[in-house]
């Protein structure tokens, strides 16, 4: 929420693809980018549903391409020391 108000968008981007779609799965796919995979709660899930994304190892398997950002390249407010 902090971000939200600060940068005055959302951290997680919930659209993407060539047509800018609005899925959930883009949703997940900017978390998994910005946050890294989420290997405890894999472990402990006792649904198959995670396994559609991610393989045994925790990884992510690609169904949508993990883009190459970071919340260091996302965040535009900050600038010189205050960036770090």
């Amino acid at each position: 929420m902090i971000w939200d108000v600060f940068e005055d968008e959302n951290v997680f981007r919930t659209r993407g693809g060539p047509q800018n779609k609005l899925l959930n799965l883009y949703h997940l796919v900017h978390m998994v980018t910005l946050l890294s995979p989420p290997k405890d709660f894999l472990a402990r899930s006792t649904t198959d549903k995670p396994w559609k994304y991610f393989d045994s190892e925790g990884s992510w398997k690609g169904v949508v391409e993990i883009s190459d950002t970071s919340l260091e390249a996302s965040e535009e407010n900050l600038k010189g020391k205050d960036q770090v």
